[in-house]
């Protein structure tokens, strides 16, 4: 987000980490501006106002070698049902999972960040649980190098990353500057470099 603004002169951006949730509620209730990476769904649009597509993103599932030696896969999702699945509140997956989380078909575990669930799964607190593969690879990589926790082949869902303004605010008037630098950066090849390294 840092590397788009920094191209659009006199906008200075503070990224405070809050929970995922609220977040979410801040920028719509527009006391918030925007938030950086968010999938778009219907819901979502009717609140906030959305960049072009940043980057693609996966949705995985992770799981620990140490308490699944043999591996796991999924083909449909009542594969889930034996296992109890860790999810961030808040968080849009695909409508076949957030329908059987919501009908109570698989049992989940909330939590409020993508760390808790892999410190879960690590400790054997939950069996398998859902997470963006950069962002998961990313903290696996800095805090749980040697924790066995690996993804299984199939994602969950495949979208866009965008990001997403607040309808009541006047931030979202950004919108062709920022649609602009990321034409730019996606034709530079820096916003792949900063997404997935060199």
């Amino acid at each position: 987000m840092r590397a788009i603004f920094d191209r659009i002169n006199g906008v200075s951006v503070q990224i405070p980490l809050v929970p995922w949730k609220r977040a979410l509620n801040l920028v719509e209730q527009g006391k918030a501006d925007a938030i950086p990476l968010l999938y778009k769904t219907a819901e979502r649009e009717l609140v906030m106002d959305f960049s072009d597509a940043l980057f693609p993103s996966q949705d995985l599932v992770w799981y620990s070698k140490s308490y699944f030696p043999n591996g796991l896969e999924w083909q449909v999702t009542d594969d889930f049902i034996p296992y109890t699945m860790g999810v961030v509140t808040g968080y849009n997956y695909s409508k076949e999972i957030d329908r059987a989380i919501a009908d109570n078909i698989i049992k989940t575990v909330k939590v409020k960040n993508v760390k808790q669930l892999l410190t879960m799964l690590a400790g054997g607190r939950i069996d398998v649980a859902i997470a963006n593969k950069v962002v998961g690879a990313a903290l696996i990589k800095k805090e749980f190098k040697n924790r066995n926790i690996v993804s299984m082949k199939k994602p969950i869902a495949e979208d866009n990353y965008y990001m997403a303004f607040s309808k009541k605010t006047s931030a979202r008037e950004l919108l062709p500057k920022i649609n602009k630098v990321i034409s730019d950066l996606k034709a530079e090849g820096l916003i792949e470099k900063i997404v997935y390294g060199d």
